[in-house]
């Protein structure tokens, strides 16, 4: 307890040696010693003014003084004692309160005050003296600044920026951001053209257009727009008061401010800015503001700034501001300061939104509304509920950091959107909701959302044996010669970020996994494997299943558009029960490429803790970006299965078509043929798509010459276009090949379906081509899709809904939708000239007794 003296070296030595840590704040002599702090900070001996202990007053007015308080402490083992009063050197700074005691006792303290009272404009600086008996130092000196400003430079300040995409549409909005009135005409608006915005010209210039600010009260907003412009989606603008102004003639390359004047000064006399000055005279444009919106807020700053720096703005969408709820600080003309506070009920200071923090302080179990925050704050005791039992896509979006002190559960189909890679974020629960399971053997492709989850804990309850991971390229000897060849028991641990997990359940109906902890965020990359040739035809070596990291829905466009090495991914739609020997249908497997589902009424979002099949055509990895991610999107884990009668009519711009394979039960086959100017008729990665995986008891696909697709794209629509398509299947029977899906110029086109073994064109429109296959094969090229009927020959058909028959060798060929009991023959002078029972849908007819040429009348009777 006693300060250390040189003499006491060797036993410091001594102490050091034996692993003692020394406070070298000690002093080392005896004696009185001072100190000084203002706003709790230590202020040095001779010291450079700064804002955080109070030494930098920053701006005032004339007539406004400013007080500050400073602490002198006796950090000694002895009285100190101030041997003066304490001395201003510049008048501007009174020492408006001396201390109390000129003795302050070892360990005590004295405050004074020192107020900033400026007589004059202008930049101030000034030192106070502080003469003591300190063994150290007798005078310490506080240096002290300030400056006296006509008007304060955070009285006021820009607070939104809308720059439309029609060039009428441009907005300003300003706040009093003061607690007093300010009066008319004591801020201008201005604007300097790009021409002016110079560095050295801007200075000395007028501004290109100006506008007095009106009297404004604290607080008060006001609206500045171009004369022309029209109200972004009317209704959603906020009650500030609007002012035609040249100054919203700006092109995204000018700058605008408010200044105390509009003449030569004006630039010099600015309290707020938006927009660059260029680094030197006659250099480019910085075209920095087109067709864009920028708001102030606590995501950025809530202050005015004499200089620009694009971090003190908060970025937003155009349509964000057009479709922006009045009560929130996006909608132009509405702008409030702070945090708002939910109390499980209420907003306290308006709704949320992007530009501004957001903090919980009540309990409650609701998801009816998506908040966006730029910060989210959950108070200590606080338990928040974020579920509505799969009644909303509701979303929790954050900007910026999550702070929880609290708890926070994310339902199954609502989402935790966090956009900032490098963010703060605070543990979760997020619960997933896999599809109903009709076995326990039934699998889902899990990929966990939060860091940190043992995979055997999570997933408590399931046979361990039966947890997989797919090693794309690494056989397991067990499954070698089947198509489960990749497939390995998961070993324990954490689940990794971005990888995929195939998991039974543990009984029937819906398995509800919880999963605990930091969310995944930013970016996160998964190495993928590649065998090193593409995959065509019936050869699938290039999948790997991955998952996606994050509590929240992802765009699968933008995950392959970004990830240039996949060409398409497969998810695993689980749509099919697994059969009494307990194998999956591989046709539910969902495929999706650039040019879309092969599958209608399949969004483009994979849901948060999915697994999915990723095909690679190169070498590297899968990187997941917060740029894909989706909010209130969280609701398609796996597929939805579309309920229609008939077919799916898709509202899109895209040409495209989707054609189904049953087999007169659940089991089908679905496959997308698009259209698009961008592609060729040849194969195109990433927006063809070779057939899918597994080996399936029956599939359809589109041919380019021997290789088979389940996506495939051609260029720009006509009608003369042809499509060839093929089919297998493991069993004979009577299958039905249908459109289900249709989109865009599709939806008024004529599509046909020729049968080119039979010699039957169908109209796919007018219902189902159904046909009976008495064997199984493989069939190539058996139809062709098309979209202009071909002219009737003497070879053709002759068609209705129910009936068709062709010409054939020695005779002709039958083929109905029904079965035919009964068919008559007669020639043109009404004789019967044959009638036979056949009792089936397709069959042939000899006409070895008929004379070619003869034009015949086919009476049929079917089994309805």
């Amino acid at each position: 307890n006693s300060p250390l003296t040189m003499t006491a070296q060797p036993a410091y030595d001594n102490l050091i040696a034996k692993g003692w840590t020394i406070d070298v704040d000690a002093p080392l002599t005896p004696g009185p010693h001072i100190n000084l702090t203002g706003n709790g900070l230590d202020i040095t001996n001779s010291n450079t003014a700064i804002p955080e202990d109070g030494t930098d007053y920053q701006e005032t007015t004339v007539g406004n003084p400013i007080v500050h308080t400073f602490v002198i402490e006796n950090t000694g083992d002895q009285d100190l004692t101030l041997t003066s009063a304490l001395i201003s050197t510049n008048a501007d700074f009174v020492i408006s309160s001396q201390p109390a005691n000129t003795v302050i006792p070892a360990g005590g303290s004295e405050p004074f005050e020192v107020t900033f009272n400026p007589t004059t404009l202008g930049a101030k600086t000034g030192s106070v003296l502080i003469q003591s008996d300190d063994a150290d130092t007798s005078i310490f000196v506080l240096n002290l600044k300030g400056e006296a400003v006509l008007v304060p430079s955070n009285q006021i300040m820009i607070t939104q920026y809308y720059s439309g995409i029609q060039s009428i549409d441009k907005w300003i909005e300003v706040k009093n951001i003061s607690g007093q009135d300010i009066p008319v005409d004591t801020y201008y608006l201005a604007l300097f053209d790009e021409t002016l915005a110079r560095t050295g010209v801007i200075e000395s210039s007028n501004p290109t257009q100006s506008t007095a600010i009106p009297a404004l009260t604290a607080g008060q907003t006001v609206l500045f727009k171009n004369g022309s412009a029209s109200t972004p989606s009317a209704g959603n603008i906020g009650t500030a008061s609007q002012i035609n102004s040249a100054v919203c003639d700006f092109n995204g390359d000018d700058v605008i401010l408010i200044s105390t004047n509009n003449t030569t000064s004006c630039y010099n006399s600015r309290v707020d800015i938006i927009g660059n000055v260029s680094a030197s005279s006659g250099s480019s444009p910085d075209v920095w503001g087109a067709n864009s919106a920028f708001i102030k807020g606590g995501c950025s700053s809530e202050s005015a700034h004499k200089d620009f720096d694009i971090n003190d703005w908060t970025f937003l969408i155009l349509d964000d501001v057009d479709h922006a709820d009045s009560g929130t600080n996006l909608a132009l003309g509405t702008q409030v300061l702070g945090a708002t506070e939910f109390d499980g009920t209420n907003w306290s200071n308006l709704d949320p939104d992007i530009s501004r923090t957001v903090i919980l302080t009540n309990s409650f179990s609701d998801a009816s509304q998506t908040v966006e925050a730029c910060n989210l704050i959950i108070n200590p005791g606080v338990n928040v509920v974020f579920d509505s039992n799969g009644a909303s896509t509701n979303s929790i979006v954050i900007y910026g950091d999550f702070i929880n002190n609290g708890s926070l559960t994310i339902g199954d189909t609502e989402s935790f959107v966090t956009m900032k890679d490098n963010a703060s974020l605070g543990a979760i629960t997020k619960i997933e909701n896999s599809k109903p399971l009709a076995n326990i053997h039934d699998a889902t492709y899990w990929s966990s959302p939060v860091q940190s989850q043992q995979l055997y804990t999570v997933f408590a309850g399931v046979d361990p044996n039966r947890i997989f991971d797919y090693r794309a390229g690494d056989v397991n000897p067990l499954y070698a010669g089947t198509t489960y060849k990749y497939w390995w028991k998961a070993d324990p641990g954490a689940m990794e970020s971005g990888r995929g997990y195939s998991v039974e359940g543990t009984s029937t109906g819906v398995q509800i996994i919880t999963f605990s902890g930091i969310p995944f965020n930013g970016s996160i990359t998964k190495s993928l494997y590649y065998s090193g040739t593409p995959d065509t035809g019936t050869a699938n070596e290039n999948f790997n299943l991955i998952g996606n990291p994050y509590p929240t829905a992802i765009d699968i466009d933008k995950f392959l558009l970004g990830n240039g090495v996949i060409s398409d991914i497969a998810l695993w739609s689980h749509a099919t029960p697994v059969d009494p020997d307990g194998n999956f249908t591989p046709a539910d497997y969902l495929h999706y490429s650039l040019s879309g589902p092969n599958s209608p009424g399949v969004t483009n979002n994979i849901g948060s803790g999915q697994g999915f099949m990723a095909r690679t055509i190169g070498q590297g990895g899968a990187t997941f970006s917060n740029s894909y991610k989706m909010k209130d999107a969280n609701d398609q884990f796996y597929k939805t299965e579309v309920s229609k009668q008939g077919y799916l009519l898709v509202n899109g711009n895209k040409d495209r078509i989707w054609l189904r394979l049953n087999d007169g039960s659940n089991i089908k086959d679905d496959i997308l043929v698009a259209f698009d100017k961008n592609t060729s008729d040849d194969f195109d990665k990433r927006y063809d798509a070779p057939v899918g995986l597994g080996d399936k008891s029956i599939k359809l696909y589109s041919q380019i010459a021997d290789n088979e697709f389940v996506i495939q794209s051609l260029g720009q629509f006509s009608t003369d276009k042809k499509v060839s398509l093929g089919f297998d299947t493991k069993k004979e029977g009577t299958f039905k090949l249908s459109i289900a899906g249709l989109e865009a110029n599709l939806k008024g086109a004529d599509v046909y379906l020729t049968d080119n073994k039979l010699g039957i064109t169908h109209n796919l429109k007018e219902g189902p081509y159904t046909f009976e296959q008495k064997s199984a094969g493989i069939f190539k090229n058996r139809f062709t899709l098309q979209f202009a009927a071909a002219a009737l020959g003497v070879d053709d058909f002759v068609k209705d809904n129910d009936f068709s028959i062709a010409n054939a060798d020695n005779g002709f060929n039958i083929n109905a939708s029904k079965v035919v009991n009964k068919l008559k023959v007669y020639d043109m002078l009404g004789r019967m000239v044959m009638q036979i029972n056949p009792n089936k849908q397709s069959f042939n007819v000899s006409a070895e007794n008929i004379k070619q040429g003869t034009v015949l009348i086919f009476e049929v009777t079917l089994e309805n």
